[in-house]
């Protein structure tokens, strides 16, 4: 992926019309009633915009989307109330302590699920019982979805891709993740974008990459697991949250989330500074 640069005239209308928005676990925010409309709008955009690259039956929802953390670029078609927004972005995150909390499965096995995938499972086993031995939790980070009209706009296209590395690497700072695993989608390159994170190949026991594999779920389209370690975090990545954090676009963001969320105890500070 190369490095895109935002010019002052294209910040202007990024602020003009795109807006950030972030959920944090609809279970608590749904208390507060801010997260709730949003639900709908989630799965209507995820289904949409999975519809344009898979077949149809590829599920783009599942429990650990009320628990994680979503990250959305949405375009402003009035204002910025929730009926004003519509998403053509978005990723999930979460951790393992999360996903202990509620009594869910670590989704990355959801994913391997097949007999002859016992590697990857074990190697994700592996990555889990490091994490813990470390005392920190394993994230996810998967379910990156863009509306398919804007592939097709190849600036766009760029802005939403450097988007989704800042709010990766956010998410990693904002709740302290030292390690992470994920799943690219070969056949749209997402390796590439894995790489320029810094996320390398999943590897087994013995220190051998694991072999990429047709997904089931995904309709047996072809995928690589891979791994992120805090050190191997590129300074192309972290310059984006840079970039992002000293935007218009960044100061003007939606955070929906509850008194017991990281993002909701960085919100606070960052703005009382």
């Amino acid at each position: 992926m190369n490095k895109i640069d935002i010019t002052p005239r294209l910040e202007a209308k990024i602020q003009d019309e795109l807006q950030i928005v972030v959920i944090d676990n609809f279970y608590d925010a749904a208390i507060a009633g801010d997260a709730c409309p949003w639900l709908g709008k989630l799965f209507r955009f995820k289904v949409n915009s999975y519809l344009a690259s898979y077949p149809y039956g590829m599920l783009p929802f599942g429990a650990a989307d009320l628990v994680g953390t979503h990250w959305f670029l949405c375009r402003k078609t009035r204002g910025t109330r929730v009926d004003d927004l519509e998403p053509i972005m978005g990723i999930k995150m979460i951790d393992s302590g999360r996903t202990k909390t509620f009594r869910i499965p670590f989704p990355a096995f959801g994913y391997v699920s097949d007999p002859e995938l016992e590697a990857h499972r074990h190697a994700i086993e592996h990555e889990l019982e490091k994490a813990h031995e470390e005392g920190h939790a394993l994230g996810y980070v998967g379910s990156w979805a863009m509306d398919a009209k804007v592939r097709e706009d190849e600036v766009l296209s760029k802005i939403c891709k450097k988007m989704t590395s800042s709010f990766i690497s956010q998410w990693i700072c904002t709740f302290n993740i030292q390690s992470m695993v994920s799943f690219a989608n070969l056949r749209f390159h997402v390796e590439k974008f894995h790489t320029y994170l810094g996320l390398v190949r999943l590897v087994d026991r013995c220190g051998d990459h694991l072999t990429d594999f047709k997904m089931n779920v995904a309709f047996d389209q072809p995928y690589r697991a891979t791994v992120f370690y805090r050190k191997n975090h590129t300074k192309e990545a972290l310059q984006d949250m840079y970039d992002m954090q000293n935007s218009a676009l960044w100061e003007s963001r939606i955070i929906i989330a509850s008194e017991q969320s990281p993002l909701y105890v960085k919100e606070s500070s960052e703005r009382a500074a």
